[in-house]
């Protein structure tokens, strides 16, 4: 049986190996701002498709895209620090010119989700 101590150590040289790789993860975008890989937040992404889109009968990938946007957009700097409602008018209407078969109101949850999930970890890495 190990002691205190030595679960303990076992537990901080743990958390110490998730947080350098957490570090390496989280990189600089091109100059537009800290970001982690679009691969690295795929599992909530999917979650959150899972909880709020699976019955719609449509498959993740259908989604993908909203959540793609919503990442991109959470990793610009020129977003940091406004609120969604200052931001869904501008990204409404790239969304239509991009996508003009896809209503804004079907994916804009999804966009949502994601542009939030971003902006809190670049915000959580400039503090």
């Amino acid at each position: 049986m190990r002691s205190g101590w030595e679960r303990f150590k076992s537990g901080a040289e743990d958390m110490g190996q998730a947080m350098r790789g957490a570090g390496r993860e989280l990189g600089h975008d091109q100059g537009q701002g800290l970001t982690r890989s679009y691969d690295a937040y795929d599992r909530d992404f999917r979650s959150d498709w899972e909880q709020s889109y699976r019955s719609t009968g449509y498959g993740y990938e259908r989604y993908q895209p909203a959540y793609q946007y919503g990442y991109t957009a959470g990793s610009e700097p020129r977003y940091r620090g406004r609120r969604w409602e200052e931001v869904e008018a501008d990204f409404r209407r790239d969304w239509e010119q991009r996508h003009p078969n896809d209503a804004w109101d079907d994916f804009k949850d999804a966009v949502r989700h994601a542009w939030q999930r971003v902006r809190t970890d670049v915000r959580d890495a400039l503090d």
